[in-house]
């Protein structure tokens, strides 16, 4: 299949596949298995402390490194959503993949007071 014009192109992300195609730093199946490999990349720190979900007695909402959702962020595009929560272990990055479940649970649970 004959990558496309750029002109013809309305999908910014597909002008740049096109670009690294032509330049030889992508070949043309190459990008679709990247989604995957960024998403592996971006679940790394929840493999790596085992997160999981958690019980009435033990859950993130009960831990030290637990941020709990405040005010209103911005979302993918721009658009202004309601915050999620948060883990200073985990990540406090923009993005789904640093969200967690208030009753989830990590290896790193550490109870408050």
């Amino acid at each position: 299949m004959a990558a496309p014009d750029l002109r013809e192109a309305e999908n910014p992300l597909l002008v740049e596949v096109v670009r690294f195609q032509r330049a030889g730093k992508l070949r043309p199946a190459e990008h679709d298995g990247h989604r995957e490999e960024v998403q592996a990349m971006k679940f790394k720190r929840k493999a790596v402390y085992h997160y999981r979900t958690g019980n009435k007695y033990e859950n993130c909402e009960q831990c030290h490194y637990f941020k709990s959702p405040v005010g209103i962020t911005l979302r993918a595009g721009g658009v202004p959503g309601p915050s999620k929560a948060r883990c200073t272990i985990i990540g406090r990055g923009v993005g789904k993949y640093y969200e967690i479940d208030p009753g989830g649970l990590c290896d790193a649970y550490k109870r408050k007071g």
